[in-house]
């Protein structure tokens, strides 16, 4: 008769040891999921900055402007520089436009034919049946209204 209280003391000791162990395996995969909130909450250092005897320069990304209006300053040029060689692109360089009645255009990249449309929109406007670079080129070219060639380009 002595046996029968040992088992169920290692029985309720068995359950105690699974609930646990289940609660440490929860537990931990949600502390790991939630490291940097458990840490901003804990107030814990994640690394530490460690100053040697050596001279070498540690800092590995520096800003090649020295201040935040120096930085908009490039960044304005540059974006100027690529608008400029961007519309370049619409030069009427030899009176190549408008085309000629049946003239032949060449399209590169695969994108022109099968475009992929995306967005981060609220997803209401329905792309399915909106044309490709292709097509539109096509359909503005039937139409034989506009006036040259940079029109075709700009209401695709």
């Amino acid at each position: 008769m002595s046996k029968k209280p040992k088992v169920g003391m290692w029985s309720g000791l068995t359950a105690v040891t699974a609930v646990l162990t289940a609660g440490a395996i929860v537990g931990t995969t949600v502390a790991f999921h939630y490291t940097t909130t458990v840490n901003n909450y804990l107030d814990a250092d994640t690394y530490k900055i460690i100053r040697g005897d050596s001279d070498e320069d540690t800092e590995y990304f520096k800003s090649d402007f020295t201040s935040d209006e120096e930085r908009e300053s490039y960044e304005a040029e540059l974006c100027a520089q690529v608008e400029a060689e961007g519309a370049a692109l619409l030069k009427n360089d030899n009176n190549a436009l408008p085309l000629a009645s049946g003239a032949k255009v060449s399209l590169f990249g695969h994108g022109s034919v099968d475009l992929m449309y995306g967005g981060t929109g609220s997803g209401s406007v329905d792309t399915s049946k909106a044309p490709n670079f292709k097509q539109a080129l096509e359909d503005q070219a039937s139409r034989s209204t506009a006036p040259c060639g940079i029109c075709i380009l700009l209401t695709i």
